[in-house]
């Protein structure tokens, strides 16, 4: 009974805080949710927390003591059991067949519609793909071709991929009235390019998941409630992605995160969608932050610029933000936008004030990226997205367009190219974009690409694909198991490494190339107390440095002190 008043109260403040409820997938993101914590709640709030689970330990512990020892009833509890097991098991069926005919299905509404008890079991007991009532070799491959065969591209550009947080068109929130436009980079972009609603399948968070559906080409809705395949998945397995099927037409695939490295474990996942490189903000200098602690976009004009320069080929660059996320502040003033508007938007005045002012920083920032990729000597395309409606506590009342699980899309292009504005899905976002230049790599691309062409269906043949490369056959790929190999992903873009070691009397400074914030001076793995003066200069304690070491290096380290990668130790003259 403790533990489920514990899970009861545990589900408000996630509700409250992220929209969202608790769900068994919460226990696999722990880590990630540990480490912005801070920004959710006070360090009073964290306390009082910490106390009343070491209250509610202590007590279960007191009354296991103070429990007189009964002889065991075992018919009993195996009737208890029993009961327990149908209870949990017999509506897990049930509600997820539902979800899959529902194509509104969404982790919130499931939760109040089924109630918390049995959503919660459900995510407990349903993970992965289910077996489809039609999945064979024969299926698979009658319906591989009709989807055909790869096709030449017409023009095969750059292609860069911008996931904004919480971002959306502040135009479409209700009764809500601005002094001056938020978004008009934004704006004039959905005028003059293709763009459009997309829809997604998460609200207030879950940024994962979106990144998942955008990458892989696969649907959430068939997987189990609340589940992130990041964690569930990709952390020990591979999957087909956008970057596996780029790789034979000679791309590169670089990730750009201006947050920590170890977030959704995506150090560990993004050499399992094939990405050759991965540049999180341990890897990154120049890095400027908001009031609540969140990165600003600031940086990654020149992420972008420096991943697209650093090959001679053609370079596929996903990139994730980090500014517009919550939780947002309850008292905010001085923001260069003020808002008005009904009651209900007075309500959340300082929430929306913070919220479209940092929407109003990442929008000029959009404007001058735009400038930049304008002179770039190559083809390259864009394709800018929101990941998901902020956390304001938003009804489907205050929307125009009656939808907490709709965001927009743009895909722009330094070349002359076709504009179409559609109703586009996170999953089929980039089959879209890449239908434009005649880019067809890919089962998940081809299938989406035939749906989109001729106005059809393909939810089945989509279920079956998930299916067969999650837990079946592997018909799509003649049964073989290890299609997609890891990649030996590359943290960063740049070559770190130490050039001098001078010796003063009271400290040692190393001397070097493309130090960050988070670079660690280790000597014989030893990790030191490290200060960070510029991208050449690191600086320890002179009675930490050994005459008699045997090796030197430095080491990227995340906050919570992983140590994401280490240069190449250094060769003294």
């Amino acid at each position: 009974l403790s533990l489920w008043i514990a899970a009861a109260v545990t589900n408000s403040v996630l509700i409250l805080y992220r929209n969202s409820p608790f769900i068994a997938a919460d226990f696999s993101v722990l880590k990630s949710a540990l480490s912005i914590m801070n920004v959710y709640m006070t360090g009073f709030q964290m306390v009082m927390v910490v106390l009343a689970a070491l209250i509610v330990i202590s007590g279960l512990i007191l009354l296991f003591v103070k429990e007189k020892r009964k002889k065991t009833d075992y018919k009993k509890l195996g009737i208890m059991l029993v009961v327990s097991a149908v209870v949990s098991v017999l509506p897990s069926g049930y509600i997820k067949a539902e979800k899959e005919k529902n194509t509104d299905s969404n982790l919130t509404d499931d939760a109040y519609r089924y109630g918390f008890v049995c959503c919660f079991l459900n995510s407990v007991f349903n993970s992965g793909v289910d077996k489809p009532q039609v999945y064979s070799k024969e299926s698979i491959n009658g319906t591989l071709k009709k989807i055909g065969n790869d096709s030449v591209p017409v023009k095969e550009p750059n292609i860069i991929a911008i996931q904004l947080e919480s971002f959306a068109d502040p135009y479409k929130i209700h009764g809500a009235r601005y002094s001056e436009d938020p978004v008009p980079n934004f704006r004039r972009l959905k005028t003059e390019n293709a763009s459009g609603k997309l829809n997604v399948s998460v609200y207030g968070g879950g940024t994962a998941n979106t990144e998942f559906e955008v990458l892989t080409g696969m649907s959430l809705k068939y997987f189990g409630i609340g589940e992130y395949p990041y964690e569930s998945f990709l952390t020990s397995n591979t999957a087909e992605s956008i970057c596996y099927d780029l790789k034979p037409l000679g791309y590169t695939s670089h990730a750009l995160h201006n947050h920590t490295g170890t977030f959704y474990d995506r150090n560990e996942v993004y050499k399992n969608l094939g990405f050759d490189t991965f540049t999180p903000s341990e890897y990154m200098n120049g890095l400027e932050y908001n009031m609540l602690g969140w990165e600003k976009s600031t940086v990654f004009t020149n992420e972008i610029i420096k991943s697209l320069n650093s090959t001679p080929g053609r370079d596929f660059v996903f990139t994730v933000t980090s500014q517009c996320h919550g939780k947002y502040p309850d008292v905010f003033s001085g923001g260069e936008i003020t808002v008005s508007g009904s009651e209900s938007i007075r309500s959340i005045k300082p929430q929306l004030e913070y919220y479209v002012n940092q929407l109003h920083e990442e929008d000029k920032w959009l404007g001058d990226l735009i400038t930049t990729l304008e002179e770039y000597p190559e083809p390259i395309m864009l394709v800018i997205y929101g990941d998901h409606m902020p956390a304001l506590n938003f009804s489907e009342e205050m929307l125009r367009d009656k939808s907490i699980y709709q965001t927009e899309y743009v895909i722009w292009t330094n070349y002359r190219s076709k504009t179409e504005d559609r109703e586009l899905s996170s999953y089929n976002l980039m089959s879209a974009a890449l239908s434009t230049v005649g880019i067809n790599n890919g089962y998940f691309t081809k299938l989406h690409q035939y749906a989109l062409k001729n106005g059809v269906d393909c939810s089945a043949e989509l279920k079956s694909f998930q299916y067969d490369v999650i837990e079946g056959e592997k018909y799509l790929y003649d049964g073989d198991a290890e299609r997609f190999l890891p990649t030996d992903l590359k943290l960063g873009t740049d070559e770190i490494k130490i050039t001098s070691i001078k010796v003063r009397r009271g400290n040692v400074l190393i001397k070097g190339e493309n130090f960050t914030p988070g670079s660690i001076v280790c000597i014989d793995n030893n990790q030191l107390k490290t200060e960070f003066f510029d991208e050449n200069t690191l600086s320890i304690r002179r009675s930490d440095f050994k005459n008699d070491y045997k090796e030197i290096r430095i080491a990227q380290r995340a906050a919570n002190f992983t140590v994401l990668g280490y240069s190449e130790p250094w060769q003294q003259p």
